[in-house]
């Protein structure tokens, strides 16, 4: 049997534990002391209970030795554990020299499996309650509600086998997510930084030397580049009749759109020697 306070806090007496309704899978335990005071106001809620009473069934019953220091230890633990599940501790109101309230609306639960199960008296406060028994076989999921006359108090026999199936599973759902996520910035990770090859140079035949434009991919005109390597190559008086040669040229040009300085790097290709020579030409 257990506990549902306003709707969202959950409270099991045989484990001591506080949850959440929702999220039932995180709860908080909570002494032995404290878990028989709430108890005692929850037989009790909406009404006081004086510190007297509470001392003699939440310790002295059962063998221990009481105090009001041990009623307020025990209240500020309830209180600190509800404020740690997101409620607000006014839930349990302290009445100076007189005693303690729980102010909440209180809902009983117990499991049925096809039993004709009953309340205990002693939860039930006013008036004692009595269940009829029922001539129809209960299902695993079937619920039976029935208001004892308190304020905010019920009675409830509830099947929760669907809610306990999802909680188990819902913690596969956010490592699948996280995986597909992982998944998805890893591809675009490799898609942005993928290298592609690129081609660096112009290249084109004159007579028997090769000739690569360097700079084809600072934005100049090639047409115009290519006629500018084949008049450095003229000015030069170098011989693309006879041997081939690799010739690489880099032009640089005044805002003007006139050629200021040029680098000519020449390389012979023969099989048995390779020789290289560079001019470079400085604007001024």
């Amino acid at each position: 049997m257990y506990f549902i306070l306003n709707k969202s806090i959950k409270f099991i007496p045989a484990t001591n534990e506080l949850c959440l309704v929702l999220h039932d899978g995180n709860s908080i335990l909570i002494s032995n002391a404290a878990s028989r005071l709430l108890d005692e106001l929850i037989r009790n809620v909406n009404e006081i209970s004086t510190r007297d009473e509470l001392l003699q069934k939440v310790w002295e019953d059962y063998g221990y030795t009481s105090s009001y220091n041990n009623v307020y230890m025990a209240v500020s633990e309830l209180r600190k554990a509800i404020t740690t599940l997101g409620h607000s501790k006014n839930i349990i109101i302290t009445v100076p020299k007189i005693g303690i309230k729980l102010v909440a609306d209180v809902d009983i639960f117990e499991l049925n499996r096809g039993q004709n199960n009953r309340s205990p008296g002693p939860i039930l406060s006013g008036s004692e309650s009595t269940l009829n028994s029922s001539e129809d076989t209960m299902s695993d999921l079937q619920s039976e509600k029935i208001s004892d006359g308190s304020p905010g108090m019920h009675v409830l026999v509830e099947e929760n086998r669907a809610d306990r199936t999802f909680h188990n599973y819902r913690w596969l759902i956010l490592p699948f997510i996280l995986l597909i996520g992982m998944g998805s910035l890893y591809l675009q990770h490799v898609q942005e930084f993928s290298i592609q090859k690129l081609s660096l140079y112009d290249s084109f035949d004159f007579q028997a030397c090769r000739i690569y434009i360097i700079n084809r991919s600072a934005g100049y005109d090639i047409a115009q580049l290519r006629d500018n390597a084949l008049h450095v190559i003229d000015v030069n008086k170098i011989n693309c009749k006879n041997g081939n040669k690799s010739i690489y040229f880099q032009g640089n040009f005044l805002r003007s759109g006139l050629l200021a300085e040029y680098t000519l790097g020449i390389c012979s290709r023969n099989e048995k020697k390779n020789s290289c020579e560079t001019i470079k030409h400085l604007a001024g």
